[in-house]
């Protein structure tokens, strides 16, 4: 009997961080039980999944597969689960079927919503300082780059692992994907605890998104990094004393609905065809209570106190 390959392939902001840290963190518990969550392709540090796997896959990097298999030979264990977000980018699945070509292989994939997809993608990418332009230009990007289109996603894969071993799932942003990953493969863990909490992937207050893009902007025509960072730094601490009672976002209900609609009829198929029938939800249910804030909103207190701040000569 093969041994049995689950390839978590992300997508991105669907909690793959949070699954990988907790996969890892009960590594040697999970490998009592039959299931190894293997150390190679793992590049450390904070990195929990097997990044450096997807990234052979995709022509980066020089992790050697070989390494892998060997791992997964040696092992005792039955059912081995791998796991990168970065294998959404794989336009060609076949290298890595004929890598375990002796192994059943299952992948599993979760789906955000679109517009919450493009929306949280644009929030860590303006928190990181790599994209500094538009929402619209940004989510024009995302669907060029085909990252939208979910059906056309897992039919990429259904076509080289068979349509009955890719399993999608709709990931629900209230929903623990941990939870919802163990009970889609029927994996027990008694034992298994919960790790240390992690904060790297957070979002930042949609409020802040115009300050930091102008930070981001102010990086690309050269700006002393020094200063860049200071301003930052500020930024990020003045965020804490923001009003919590309510939640932010860059698009409201009508903005939403607009958006997802461009995907309907993509959706349908996805959900007919992979997702057993299961729908996204409507943006009216899931974000009723949300406020639209600019893109380019620079809170006012916030901006008097730079400019205090500047005037005092406190900022570098």
């Amino acid at each position: 009997m093969n041994k049995q390959l689950y390839l978590h392939i992300g997508t991105h902001k669907t909690g793959t961080t949070a699954l990988q840290h907790y996969l890892s963190h009960n590594r040697d518990v999970l490998e009592t039980t039959g299931w190894l969550y293997p150390r190679s392709g793992c590049p450390g540090g904070a990195n929990y999944g097997h990044h450096d796997v997807a990234s052979s896959f995709l022509g980066h990097g020089e992790f050697d597969i070989d390494v892998l298999r060997e791992e997964i030979d040696r092992s005792k264990c039955s059912r081995i689960i791998l796991s990168s977000e970065e294998f959404e980018f794989c336009r060609d699945p076949k290298p890595i079927a004929q890598a375990f070509n002796d192994l059943d292989v299952w992948v599993i994939v979760y789906f955000r919503r679109q517009d919450d997809f493009v929306l949280s993608e644009f929030n860590q990418n303006v928190k990181m300082g790599s994209y500094t332009k538009s929402l619209t230009l940004f989510a024009n990007k995302l669907e060029g780059q085909g990252r939208l289109d979910y059906f056309a996603i897992c039919s990429r894969w259904a076509g080289v692992f068979g349509h009955e071993r890719v399993l999608a799932n709709i990931y629900r942003p209230k929903e623990s994907v941990i939870s919802h990953f163990f009970r889609l493969l029927g994996l027990k863990c008694d034992a298994c605890i919960d790790p240390p909490r992690i904060h790297s992937n957070l979002s930042v207050d949609a409020r802040l998104i115009g300050v930091l893009r102008i930070i981001g902007q102010l990086r690309e025509e050269g700006v002393n990094e020094a200063f860049s960072k200071e301003i930052l730094k500020y930024v990020r601490e003045f965020g804490k004393s923001l009003d919590q009672q309510h939640k932010f976002s860059l698009m409201n209900i009508t903005d939403r609905r607009q958006f997802f609609q461009r995907f309907q009829a993509s959706n349908a198929e996805f959900s007919k065809h992979f997702a057993g029938g299961e729908e996204f939800a409507d943006p009216g249910v899931e974000n009723a209570e949300e406020i639209k804030v600019g893109e380019n909103n620079v809170p006012l207190l916030l901006f008097k106190n730079l400019l205090l701040r500047l005037a005092k000569g406190k900022v570098i």
